[in-house]
């Protein structure tokens, strides 16, 4: 792996740990099921009995859906999650009622969670993780941390695939703009949603960097796609959509003209975990997923108020924090889309014409997906579409436009790779920044003091001086990598390339 891209991979890996260890336990979307839903599994429950009144409290439409998925699962002993409702509807209210709230989970032995049917595969880790664990909170905690793990790893080998081989030292853009902080709030939470966007990076990472002109990926770049693809596949029920999708844009972009009658090994692996993956995916959601109908009745209406909703959960793909009760600020999602429009017109101007037409359509489809995905499959549940729920597809926009710029030589470009280190310090940055806005939400509320500390009535574990810095160090390596690819020239790509 190269520098940049173990600065990056360290850089991200110090800032999930600390959303992990420094958010308040149960404070991400609906975490308190996903808790539940991992403990249950490590003491052996893997799908509990049907509790066909779901979840209290929701619209008739919403409880039609639910009631298909809720089940009752038994909670371990001392491992009860607590409701965290005394504050995460409402920003302004710091967590530090989540101790009382715990002391009155106390002694509940079961609980409906309206995810019981989801695949167990992803919550494996969290599960291993509830079995030695002292006390919900610190199971929470340590549940989020072998839960990130896997889409860690998968993030690290992505970014080393790309850097491989690569003749420009912008292709650090894809990646780097890909994981965006508002991807962090799933991987360092209990919450399938990680796997799915990590998954999806390494499956488009994997690919792109093996199908790049010139020297053949070696066998372990299309080991990444590969496990990237069966992660992908098995995380969610949309996973196989976005795979298919995914591989789609990046055949467009490739110089292929067929698909050869028998595939190499590398290739035929990927292919094969891909294929795995989405078998394993149709048969769970055969057994115990929901049977929702796809909706084609008004769906001029559908379409306009699919658009409206995707103007709304567009920020939430750069910054989204437990219950979305607190919208990210404006300078961080403007800052992170001005570093998005640059790489994607910097790539289009590099790019051939077959490329820019590629390039060209992943945008429009990022932008016209979520509006028909809303339209025909979440308009019937009564739920709103979530910018997590788009993240893996919207991610392939900045990998592409990386991938395209790596395939160019720098020499023709010496004022834009001077641009790099500026580009990565502002994500680093950013990157910070989204993490303190939800530290301040989490200590003192959003009416509390800007600088929060020495008021906080919510205090992690360490203090938070502690993961304040281990949140600054993140956003130091992620800059560090910008300024060392800037500072590095890459070979050209020759025999030695792929060994």
């Amino acid at each position: 792996m190269s520098r940049p891209a173990a600065l990056l991979a360290a850089g991200w890996a110090l800032i999930a740990l600390a959303v992990a260890l420094a958010f308040p336990p149960f404070s991400g979307t609906d975490e308190d099921s996903h808790f539940a839903r991992a403990a249950s599994i490590g003491a052996g429950t893997i799908v509990g009995p049907p509790a066909p009144q779901g979840v209290p409290g929701l619209p008739a439409v919403q409880r039609e859906l639910v009631a298909q998925l809720s089940r009752r699962v038994p909670v371990p002993d001392g491992l009860a999650a607590p409701s965290a409702a005394c504050w995460i509807l409402d920003a302004r209210i710091p967590a530090g009622c989540l101790a009382e709230t715990e002391r009155q989970a106390r002694g509940r032995r079961s609980a409906v969670i309206a995810n019981g049917t989801y695949n167990p595969v992803p919550y494996l880790p969290a599960a291993a993780a509830t079995l030695v664990a002292d006390g919900p909170s610190a199971a929470d905690r340590l549940a989020r941390v072998a839960g990130a793990l896997i889409p860690l790893a998968l993030l690290a080998f992505a970014v080393a695939a790309l850097g491989q081989g690569a003749r420009s030292r912008l292709w650090l853009l894809g990646p780097l703009l890909a994981v965006t902080p508002a991807a962090f709030t799933v991987i360092a939470a209990v919450n399938p949603s990680g796997w799915e966007i990590a998954g999806a990076v390494a499956w488009g990472a994997g690919l792109l960097r093996g199908t790049r002109p010139g020297a053949p990926a070696p066998d372990w770049v299309w080991g990444v796609a590969a496990a990237g693809g069966l992660v992908l596949a098995l995380a969610k029920t949309t996973g196989p959509l976005w795979l298919v999708l995914i591989a789609g844009f990046v055949l467009a972009a490739s110089e292929a003209r067929r698909l050869p009658r028998r595939l190499p090994r590398g290739p035929a692996l990927a292919a094969s975990a891909a294929v795995l993956g989405v078998i394993s995916n149709r048969a769970w959601e055969a057994a115990y997923g929901a049977h929702t109908p796809f909706a084609t009745d008004g769906l001029g209406g559908a379409l306009r108020t699919g658009a409206q909703q995707w103007l709304h959960a567009a920020d939430e793909l750069v910054g989204a924090w437990g219950y979305l009760e607190l919208q990210p600020p404006a300078w961080l999602v403007a800052g992170w889309a001005l570093l998005a429009v640059a790489a994607v017109a910097l790539a289009a101007q590099r790019a051939t014409h077959r490329e820019r037409l590629t390039l060209a359509a992943a945008v429009v489809a990022a932008a016209v997906v979520p509006i028909a995905l809303y339209a025909a499959v979440i308009r019937p549940t009564g739920f709103g579409l979530q910018g997590r729920y788009v993240l893996p597809l919207v991610a392939l926009v900045p990998l592409l436009a990386g991938e395209l710029l790596a395939r160019r030589p720098d020499p023709a470009a010496q004022a834009h790779t001077r641009l790099l280190a500026p580009a990565a310090a502002l994500a680093g940055a950013l990157q910070f920044g989204a993490f303190y806005v939800y530290a301040r939400r989490s200590a003192v509320g959003t009416d509390g003091a800007t600088w929060f500390v020495p008021d906080a009535a919510y205090i992690p574990p360490g203090g938070w001086f502690l993961w304040l810095a281990v949140a600054a160090a993140g956003a130091a390596a992620i800059a560090g990598a910008g300024l060392r690819a800037g500072e590095a020239t890459p070979r050209p790509p020759g025999p030695e390339a792929s060994t």
